[in-house]
């Protein structure tokens, strides 16, 4: 019984013609797929990129509508419009819309998703990893596509393999820190650069100092800004003394001379 569900799947999904080819969501006609559809409780995926998102319903393992095509942000509003008749439809027939599954996709989402939890559409996070692995499981072949990918994210979430993922607006102190948090984040990546590039330069002209000190100390840093080199630290007589200043007296004699030492003698 399961091996011819999974052919009938694989004749729906992969041996018929332009299985994936999508319909625009102004020509979905929700009295027409609702027809016969009486107390069933289907799911929608969704693939959301920056200028459009595939959606497809899902009725059962074996039964798929044709994916929709939506205009990102443009048919938002027709989208939702379609969902609410959709929802509204299956209500009157006994039976209701499980809900919308969708990957994350940084903020390109965000209006659907909004879209959904106002209008009361439970919306379900799909991890993209999961959604690669159960690609091959889904249809017997590995590759990777909009329409599919919707398909895919449709079935996970009808197995139980979503999280429920509503909308909530972070108020003005939830913001803020958001803000913060993603202007750290940016320095961070940014200073990880530097240090690479700080590192090659060093491995260079001075490789046995990053034996002794990190890229990312401000001892390090400070002695660069100070003498850009193992030639002009080497030369200076009062350089324990202001190694020992740079650092804040968190290093110990030993190893300022050790730093010392590795300009005197640097094979760089």
């Amino acid at each position: 019984m399961e091996a011819a569900c999974y052919r009938i799947r694989e004749v729906i999904l992969v041996k018929k013609s332009k299985a994936y080819c999508a319909n625009d969501v102004n020509k979905v006609d929700v009295a027409k797929l609702l027809a016969g559809k009486e107390g069933q409780r289907p799911w929608i995926g969704m693939d959301i990129g920056k200028f459009h998102a595939l959606v497809v319903l899902r009725w059962s393992a074996q039964h798929y509508e044709r994916p929709w095509r939506v205009k990102n942000p443009g048919q938002i509003g027709e989208f939702l419009r379609v969902v609410k008749e959709l929802s509204s439809g299956l209500k009157s027939g006994g039976g209701e819309l499980a809900g919308v599954g969708l990957e994350p996709s940084g903020t390109y989402g965000d209006a659907f998703r909004q879209g959904l939890s106002d209008n009361g559409v439970p919306t379900y996070r799909v991890s993209p990893k999961a959604a690669h692995d159960y690609a091959e499981v889904f249809d017997g072949v590995p590759s990777q596509h909009d329409g599919k990918d919707a398909a895919v994210v449709a079935e996970l979430c009808a197995i139980g393999k979503g999280q429920r993922w509503p909308f909530r607006q972070d108020d003005e102190v939830g913001q803020e820190l958001r803000y913060w948090v993603d202007r750290l984040d940016v320095q961070r990546r940014l200073a990880q650069i530097w240090q690479g590039r700080l590192e090659g330069r060093l491995g260079r002209h001075w490789p046995e100092v990053t034996r002794l000190l990190p890229t990312s100390g401000a001892t390090l840093l400070k002695a660069l800004a100070k003498y850009g080199g193992p030639q002009a630290l080497s030369a200076d007589t009062e350089a324990p003394r202001k190694l020992a200043r740079f650092c804040w007296g968190r290093l110990t004699e030993q190893k300022i001379q050790e730093v010392i030492a590795s300009a005197q003698s640097s094979g760089g």
